[in-house]
């Protein structure tokens, strides 16, 4: 009677907690409860994956709500470097009249290094000139040194 009493007792509990108890058809006796706990652990495996994928996009949004945060500071800040440069150009080419005037300004700058490129073509063109003639002095300082008796003769004769 003991055994009958435990052995009901137990398929009472396990029945009550889902494993419920299946016939085949060559008459074993088998438990359902092992699908029922790899249903169980599916489910807690699937959730707690969702909760790492949920973690990951929380932690993505973060990171992103910070660079924007960031990126919005530093266009803020370019924003008003660049805004402080264009008033500093825009202040520099106004004419008396506080009219802006690019065209007379860009002109100007043109003109100046216009004239600073023909300087300095006409600084290399003396310096090429004095070094042709210096050139030209040695060469005839060679001449004159190998034939001085004919040149000598000839302005003599001359």
């Amino acid at each position: 009677p003991f055994v009958l009493r435990s052995f009901f007792l137990t398929a009472r509990i396990r029945v009550g907690l889902g494993l419920v108890m299946s016939r085949h058809d060559q008459g074993h006796w088998s438990w359902s409860g092992n699908k029922y706990r790899s249903a169980e652990t599916e489910l807690l495996s699937e959730n707690s994956q969702l909760k790492v994928q949920a973690a990951q996009l929380q932690d993505t949004v973060q990171h992103l709500k910070e660079t924007n945060a960031k990126d919005a500071q530093t266009s803020q800040a370019r924003r008003q470097e660049y805004s402080a440069k264009i008033a500093l150009m825009t202040a520099k080419l106004q004419d008396t009249d506080g009219k802006l005037d690019l065209s007379t300004e860009l002109a100007r700058e043109r003109k100046a290094q216009i004239a600073d490129l023909q300087r300095q073509n006409k600084d290399l063109e003396k310096k090429l000139k004095g070094a042709q003639q210096r050139a030209a002095r040695a060469e005839l300082q060679i001449v004159g040194m190998e034939e001085p008796k004919r040149r000598s003769k000839k302005a003599k004769a001359e």
